[in-house]
């Protein structure tokens, strides 16, 4: 499922060739398929009129839909590439905190720690990032 929504991305990007839309489709399909749905089911909400459903023209909109789509298929799956995605093309847009008091202040992660075995065989590296607060400390790639 998820390989059919990295397919559907890229081809929107135009860094590979078909369809965009089509490969969309069956991955939103296939992630109805892994939960048990039908294709009947799945296309029945493909053919629904909402933002974060219907195909857009523009292709930085196709990303953002496909983005969107790809975060509710893994979210309850696989939430730590859901968070990648979030934090990669920032879909969807207005993530909700957690309501639970013991959140405090704390917000969506930006980033996190390093596994003991960074800082156990590679800490000049790992020491040159500096403090890393995982609220806070953006990744070198992060320009956001």
């Amino acid at each position: 499922m998820e390989s059919k929504f990295l397919q559907a991305e890229a081809k929107a990007r135009g860094w590979i060739t078909g369809s965009a839309q089509t490969a969309y489709n069956e991955a939103v399909t296939e992630s109805f398929t892994w939960l048990g749905l039908t294709a009947t089911q799945a296309n029945t909400y493909l053919a629904q009129d909402l933002d974060i459903v219907r195909w857009p023209a523009a292709s930085a909109a196709q990303v953002q839909t496909i983005g969107m789509q790809k975060y509710l298929a893994l979210i309850g799956i696989n939430n730590f590439e859901a968070w990648v995605d979030y934090r990669r093309i920032g879909v969807p847009t207005d993530l909700p905190l957690s309501m639970h008091p013991s959140r405090g202040s704390n917000i969506i992660p930006l980033r996190l720690h390093y596994p003991q075995a960074e800082y156990s065989f590679n800490t000049n590296v790992v020491s040159a990032e500096g403090t890393i607060d995982p609220q806070t400390s953006k990744i070198f790639w992060d320009v956001n």
